[in-house]
This record gives C-alpha cells, sequence and structure tokens, in this order.
C-alpha cells in the first residue's frame, strides 16, 4: 500500500479479491477504498516517533485507525507503510471499505458487483454453482426485478441459507439506526462479510 491509497488519491484494486467466481465478470472484482477503511495498528511495531504519535491517540481510538489517519501519521515521520522492513504485525485491515458513491444506491451496486453495469448485457452472471442452489424464497424477494438476468443474479444475493454470500436477515433487523447495517451477507461459510452500513451524513 503506497502513499496515494491511505490518502484516498487512488482505490487498491485486488484482481484475486472477488465476489463472484474468477472468470464471471470483470465488473465484480471488489475495488478498496483505503482511506476510509479501518486498521488494526500495533504501535510499537513501528520507528519510534510513529510509534508515540500512535500511543498518544489514547483510549478513544484503541488500535483502530482510518487509512487516512495512518497515512497522514506515517507522512509526517517519513514511514513508508510498504516498506519491507516494516514487521508485518504493524497494520492489519480490520474493515475494509467497497469504493463506492456516498449514495445507498451506488452502496448497494458496489456491494453486489453491479457497479460497472449500465445494462442487462453487463450483468455479471451470477454467484457460480451456488446460484443454481438459491431457494424459492430468495426468488420471491426479487420477483418484482422485471429484467431477468438481473432479477437471476440478485436472488443469489437474497437466501439466508446460502453457503456461498448468505443473506444476514438479523444485521437488518435495527437497520433504521445511525450506523447499522442496511443489509450484510456473510461469505465463504463466516470467513469474511459484506455489509452496506446507514454513516452519518
Amino acid at each position: 500500500m503506497d502513499h496515494a491509497a491511505p490518502a484516498g488519491e487512488e482505490p487498491v484494486r485486488l484482481d484475486h479479491l472477488l465476489l463472484t467466481p474468477s472468470g464471471d465478470c470483470d465488473e465484480t472484482v471488489l475495488v478498496l477504498d483505503a482511506s476510509r477503511s479501518l486498521f488494526t495498528v500495533v504501535a510499537d511495531a513501528f520507528p519510534a516517533g510513529l510509534a508515540e504519535d500512535l500511543a498518544a491517540l489514547g483510549p478513544a481510538h484503541g488500535d483502530l485507525l482510518s487509512g487516512a489517519e495512518l497515512g497522514r501519521l506515517a507522512d509526517r515521520h517519513g514511514v513508508d507503510l510498504a516498506a519491507a522492513g516494516l514487521p508485518g504485525k504493524a497494520w492489519t485491515v480490520r474493515e475494509a471499505r467497497i469504493a463506492s458513491g456516498d449514495g445507498l444506491l451506488e452502496a448497494l451496486r458496489s456491494a453486489t458487483g453491479l457497479h460497472a453495469a449500465a445494462g442487462p448485457d453487463d450483468v455479471p452472471a451470477g454467484l457460480g454453482d451456488a446460484a443454481d442452489e438459491v431457494g424459492e424464497e430468495a426468488h420471491e424477494r426479487v420477483a418484482a426485478v422485471r429484467d431477468d438476468a438481473l432479477r437471476d443474479y440478485l436472488a443469489a444475493f437474497c437466501d439466508p441459507e446460502s453457503h456461498a454470500l448468505a443473506l444476514s436477515l438479523l444485521a437488518m433487523q435495527d437497520a433504521e439506526t445511525v450506523d447499522a447495517p442496511v443489509i450484510r451477507w456473510e461469505g465463504a461459510v463466516d470467513q469474511y462479510e459484506v455489509t452496506v452500513r446507514r454513516a452519518h451524513s
């Protein structure tokens, strides 16, 4: 991660970080906004000056910093966050933010891999073999979607029993409160989560 990523000057594109199976559609690659992602930092793993500044942040921050905050402090002390000599434990990604606009629709399009789709021909092929196992109730949830390809694709995101990307109905119960999840998916047998969250305006 070079200077431009935590500064918010460019997104982080990882070709192996896919929402849908490899080869499906290039638009399903998740693009990360490092500046607004959250990082866990271990202060004493950094060089002295930066370590002192991190430690001085105190319990209000805990060990979590946004990429923008971490990048700003690293720049102040001339520390390259991607330097080979920096211990691997110095910083780790705690909550990666998918790059999107600030509106709810833009966030939902990014979270479901539809951010580059301009029409039916751009809709990704789906969630691979898991799409064939989507329950009837999931299809009913998107029955109002007119386009066949889009309806089938979105149905795969509406199945709470899916082993590929399960819809978390429990996470949606308090969706009206600030910072609460609007919608959440649990992927790859709980190895990761994709969440759209209502943020402060």
